[in-house]
């Protein structure tokens, strides 16, 4: 793939002259829907001067052209140009098209993780909540307006259909919690933000210089982007990305199962404080067990759905992540999924 007439298109776009001085890096999103994306600097710089993606099934070419749309017309707005790498050109060649944008200055969230010596685990996740706060009130408070619970109801219901259409073998017991949850939240009295939603907030799109607390921090891949959503679920995908992040088999499990405990760490670092100043008197209610559950069903039945949209075939469920969990939580309870996990879960 990176042949010369390629080298020569990437240093074109990064403005550089002599492309033999161009350090490339190909790396690719996970699945076969995702993207082959090549890092480019020069020799001595710390961080990439251009990244350049490029589907890795044409068929699907879409979701990388829906990004550099949105990415253009959000850099519009001040407040959000600070956070997103600008989008700088694009080319086709040998029949493939390339999205070239700035690259962004330090590294994911989920590289510093991975890499951690000193740091534990609570604490590194804790901080990354901090610093993923400042980014979340950013992105929302430039578009957002206070809507009834119901609406919020009405949008679980609308995922929760089209999984029904398209997975024939969807289990009666998750249809059924499902609905419940969008029951209980239509009951509520209280509101919650409706509007712009980076739709991947994750500690695999977040790139900061540091761990400081108010480290730079840039968000990357907006091809999930959305104008007119619940906003809490940029908030739970965070916490629910960072909860699984570096977990395997049972304690998989169980952090799925915990995840709606209201004294879970990242709830209170990053939940509350994004409620109270989102949705003000609203917070303590949205905290309180019943309600945060249905919050949670609201998140995961998002995510299903979004999960398999992005499959080739997205009636096909072998291999998802979150389908099987959901079945788990409608029909056992946390402490069956303690029992068989061996208790291990920590954030």
């Amino acid at each position: 793939m990176l042949n010369p007439h390629l080298r020569q298109a990437v240093a074109s776009a990064a403005g550089i002259t002599h492309a033999a001085e161009l350090h490339l890096v190909q790396v690719s999103s996970s699945g076969a829907t995702g993207a082959v994306i090549l890092h480019a600097w020069l020799a001595g710089e710390r961080n990439p001067r251009v990244v350049v993606k490029t589907p890795r099934d044409s068929r699907l070419h879409h979701t990388l052209r829906t990004e550099w749309d949105a990415v253009r017309a959000l850099r519009d707005d001040p407040t959000l140009a600070r956070l997103i790498p600008a989008a700088l050109a694009t080319f086709r060649l040998d029949g493939a098209e390339y999205f070239v944008y700035e690259g962004a200055r330090g590294r994911t969230m989920y590289s510093r993780y991975r890499n951690r010596i000193l740091w534990s685990r609570a604490g590194m996740l804790e901080r990354f909540a901090t610093q993923a706060l400042d980014a979340l009130l950013c992105i929302h408070t430039t578009s957002s307006r206070a809507v009834a619970a119901p609406e919020v109801a009405a949008d679980l219901q609308r995922d929760l259909a089209w999984l029904e259409r398209t997975l024939h073998d969807l289990p009666r017991a998750v249809s059924g919690t499902a609905r419940a949850m969008a029951d209980r939240l239509a009951r509520s009295h209280d509101c919650l933000p409706l509007g712009r939603v980076h739709g991947d907030f994750s500690p695999y799109n977040l790139v900061t210089e540091n761990m400081g607390r108010h480290a730079r921090v840039a968000l990357i891949d907006w091809e999930h982007s959305e104008l007119e959503r619940p906003q809490h679920l940029d908030v739970f995908r965070f916490i629910g990305a960072c909860a699984l992040m570096g977990l395997r088999g049972g304690s998989r499990l169980s952090a799925f199962a915990h995840m709606p405990t209201r004294d879970a760490r990242l709830t209170g670092r990053l939940l509350r404080p994004w409620l109270e100043q989102m949705g003000g008197a609203a917070a303590p209610a949205w905290l309180e067990p019943t309600m945060l559950e249905a919050l949670w069903w609201h998140y995961w039945v998002h995510a299903a759905r979004r999960e398999q949209e992005r499959r080739a075939t997205p009636a096909d469920s072998a291999g998802a992540t979150y389908l099987p969990a959901l079945t788990r939580l409608a029909v056992q309870t946390p402490t069956d999924w303690q029992c068989q996990s061996g208790g291990a879960y920590a954030t």
